[in-house]
């Protein structure tokens, strides 16, 4: 993906976790983002594996964590 795509993205949440199996993709894919200025946060859920969400949504772990993101990808587009 070329920069200039990647200039049109909005602000993004870049969420990954601790044994995700694309993790490492996440991590170029966000630091491509945050090269260009688009990056607003990037999230690291300790201790689960790829679409913990799907599993672990009640957890009251899963659910801090996804309330904390959301508080900062909130701050982020409203200061933008």
């Amino acid at each position: 993906m070329s920069n200039d795509i990647l200039m049109k993205y909005p602000p993004t949440v870049v969420w990954t976790s601790e044994f995700d199996i694309f993790r490492k993709d996440n991590e170029k894919f966000a630091a491509r983002l945050k090269s260009v200025g688009k990056l607003a946060e990037t999230g690291n859920m300790p201790g689960v594996t790829h679409a913990y969400m799907l599993s672990n949504f009640d957890k009251p772990e899963t659910k801090q964590f996804l309330e904390e993101e959301k508080l900062a990808f909130n701050y982020l587009v409203a200061d933008n």
